[in-house]
C-alpha cells in the first residue's frame, strides 16, 4: 500500500450570478476565486492592478482580490465564485495559473461561444435546486464545465508557445533577408500564424512593429555603407529600397540626419593618403591590434600600445614586435622622436596631430570614438596595402557574429536585455551602444537590447553616463557585463548591487577590462567568446 494521498482536484461552486449590464458599473468584493464569463457584448473589468477588456466568448479568471469594478452596457455576463480542493496540496491554489506565468494578473481564456453559453445556462437553470440528486448533478456538471475551460486554456497556451517559436524564427529570417520585399502578410504565412497573432507576438517580443523593426535593420546596414563612399542609389537598393529618395526620408526619420549629413559626420576627421609604395616603417599612436592582425609591427608606438597586459597575448603574431620603439606615455608623441625613426607612414587617432605629423611623413587620421571597429580595420588595411587581408578577417568575423546571434535568438529569443558597466577609479559608468568596453560587440554586432532607460539616454553623441550606485536598478537588464579595474568591493558590497534580481540570479559577467577596452580584431574575438560563454554555455 502507498502511504500517500491520491492526487485529485475538485471545484466547489459558491455563487453564480447572471447580469444584464445596462448600468454604468457594478462592484464585486471577492474573497475567493472568481471568474467572469461574457456571453454577449463586451465589458471592462478594473481592479487595483489593471484594466481588462472582455468580449463575448471570453472567460477571465481571478485570484482572490479585495474589490473589482465591472463596466458594461448592453452586455450579458456571468459572475462565478468558487473554491478549489486538492487533498494532498499544502495550500489551496488556483489551477488556472499553472499555465499563466503572471500569477497576479487575470488569466483570459477564449471558449467556443456555444459551449460557453449552453453550459452556463444549464448550470444557472438548476443552481438553486433543493433536490439532492440534482445538486449532485450540478456539482458534476460544474466540474465538467471547469475542465473545459482548463483544457481550452492549455490548448491556447501551447498555441501561444508555438507561435513565439515561429515568430522568433521569422526574426532570424528578417536579419538574414532584410533587403528583400518583406510584408507582414508574407511573414505571417511563413510563421504559420494569422496576421493578427503574428503582429501581436512580434510586438511582444521586440517592442516594435514589423515595419519599425525591418526599417531599423536596414538603416543600421546603410550606416555601414555610407562611410564607404557608396552612392545613395546603390545603398538604397542594397538595403531593400528601390527609391533612393524614399530611403533618404526614412533614414532621416530614424537617425535625425540625412544620409549625406550622417556620412559627413562620420568621415569628418578621417584623413587618408594615397601612397606610391607600400609603407615599411610605420609609427602609430593607436591601433596596434589592427596592425598586428594585418602582419605589421610598427617601428614606434605609444607606451600604452606596448603595455604587457594588452600585448602579451599577441607576442606570437610577430617576431619583430620586440624591436618596436617605445615613444612615451603621452597621446601627443614627440615629433623629434618620430623624426629619428624616419617613418614612411604615421597612423594617429588625433586630428590635432595631423599638420605636425604630416610635415614629417604621410599621415592617416582615424578618430577613435566615432569610427566603427570594422571601418578602422578597413582604413588601416587600405593605408598599409593590406585591404584584402582586412576584408578576409571582417568576413570571418561577421560569419561568426551571425552564428552566435542565431543561436541566441533560437535559445533566448529577442527580448533579452543586457547592461554594460564600467567601474573606473571607484566611479560607475553605464555604457551606451557606441561606447567602448564591449559595447560594439554587445549592442551593434550581436544586436542585444539595452534596458529602456539606457536606450533612451545613451546615443552616438552621449556615449556613457556616470551614475551613483543607488541609481543602478533603473539601468539593469537581464544580464550585466562589468569591466572593472582593481578592487570591485565598492560596488559588489553595496546593498543596491546585492538587491538586484540580476545579481541574485548570478547573471553577471566580470570582463577583462584590458580586452574589453579595445576594438581591435583580437579584442573583438575575445569579447564574442566571453559573451557567448556568458549567455549560451
Amino acid at each position: 500500500m502507498r502511504n500517500i494521498t491520491p492526487s485529485s482536484l475538485a471545484f466547489h461552486l459558491l455563487s453564480l450570478e447572471r447580469i444584464e449590464a445596462n448600468e454604468k458599473a457594478k462592484q464585486f468584493s471577492i474573497n475567493s476565486f472568481g471568474l467572469i464569463a461574457v456571453v454577449q457584448g463586451s465589458l471592462l473589468s478594473e481592479d487595483r492592478n489593471q484594466k481588462l477588456t472582455m468580449t463575448a466568448g471570453e472567460v477571465v479568471v481571478f485570484n482572490p482580490t479585495t474589490e473589482m469594478f465591472v463596466h458594461g452596457e448592453n452586455c450579458t455576463y456571468y459572475f462565478i465564485s468558487y473554491q478549489v480542493f486538492q487533498p494532498n496540496a499544502k495550500e489551496m491554489s488556483n489551477p488556472f495559473f499553472h499555465f499563466n506565468s503572471k500569477e497576479h494578473s487575470p488569466a483570459k481564456v477564449k471558449i467556443p461561444i456555444r459551449s460557453l453559453t449552453r453550459g452556463l445556462e444549464q448550470m444557472y437553470r438548476h443552481a438553486w435546486s433543493t433536490d439532492v440528486l440534482q445538486q449532485c448533478t450540478n456539482h458534476m456538471y460544474f466540474q465538467e464545465w471547469m475542465t473545459l475551460i482548463l483544457t481550452e486554456q492549455l490548448k491556447q497556451t501551447n498555441q501561444e508557445h508555438n507561435s513565439v517559436q515561429a515568430v522568433e524564427q521569422i526574426i532570424a529570417y528578417i536579419h538574414a533577408f532584410y533587403y528583400e520585399e518583406l510584408t507582414v502578410e508574407q511573414l505571417a504565412i511563413k510563421a504559420g500564424t494569422s496576421r493578427r497573432q503574428f503582429t501581436h507576438v512580434f510586438q511582444k517580443l521586440t517592442n516594435r512593429s514589423v515595419t519599425q523593426y525591418v526599417t531599423n535593420i536596414r538603416i543600421e546596414e546603410a550606416k555601414k555603407l555610407l562611410v564607404q563612399n557608396e552612392t545613395l542609389a546603390s545603398i538604397a537598393k542594397v538595403v531593400g529600397y528601390q527609391d533612393e529618395y524614399y530611403f533618404s526620408r526614412r533614414f532621416k526619420q530614424v537617425v535625425g540626419k540625412s544620409p549625406r549629413q550622417y556620412a559627413k559626420l562620420k568621415k569628418d576627421g578621417v584623413k587618408a593618403v594615397k601612397l606610391p609604395v607600400i609603407p615599411q616603417r610605420i609609427v602609430a599612436d593607436q591601433y596596434m591590434g589592427q596592425l598586428l592582425c594585418l602582419g605589421i609591427a610598427p617601428i614606434g608606438a605609444r607606451t600604452d600600445m606596448l603595455n604587457k597586459d594588452y600585448i602579451a597575448p599577441l607576442q606570437s603574431t610577430s617576431t619583430l614586435l620586440h624591436q618596436t620603439i617605445d615613444l612615451g606615455k603621452d597621446f601627443f608623441i614627440s615629433p623629434s622622436r618620430i623624426v629619428q625613426l624616419q617613418p614612411d607612414l604615421i597612423i594617429t587617432q588625433n586630428e590635432a596631430n595631423y599638420k605636425t605629423f604630416g610635415s614629417i611623413a604621410p599621415t592617416v587620421v582615424i578618430p577613435y570614438p566615432h569610427t566603427s571597429p570594422l571601418t578602422k580595420l578597413r582604413l588601416i588595411g587600405e593605408a598599409v596595402g593590406k585591404l584584402k587581408q582586412a576584408e578576409q578577417w571582417i568576413a570571418r568575423y561577421e560569419y561568426r557574429v551571425e552564428r552566435i546571434r542565431s543561436q541566441m535568438i533560437s535559445r533566448l529569443g529577442t527580448s533579452l536585455s543586457v547592461t554594460n558597466l564600467l567601474l573606473l577609479t571607484n566611479k560607475l559608468y553605464v555604457l551606451g551602444p557606441y561606447a567602448g568596453y564591449g559595447s560594439y560587440s554587445l549592442y551593434q554586432a550581436l544586436q542585444l537590447q539595452s534596458p529602456a532607460k539606457q536606450h533612451k539616454e545613451l546615443t552616438e553623441l552621449s556615449l556613457s553616463a556616470e551614475i551613483p550606485i543607488s541609481n543602478l536598478p533603473e539601468y539593469v537588464g537581464d544580464h550585466i557585463f562589468l569591466s572593472a579595474y582593481g578592487d570591485t568591493s565598492i560596488l559588489t558590497e553595496n546593498e543596491a548591487w546585492k538587491e538586484l534580481s540580476t545579481v541574485q540570479k548570478g547573471n553577471v559577467t566580470f570582463c577583462n577590462p584590458y580586452r574589453f577596452a579595445f576594438e581591435d580584431p583580437y579584442s573583438l574575438d575575445e569579447q564574442l567568446t566571453t559573451i557567448k560563454r556568458a549567455l549560451l554555455i
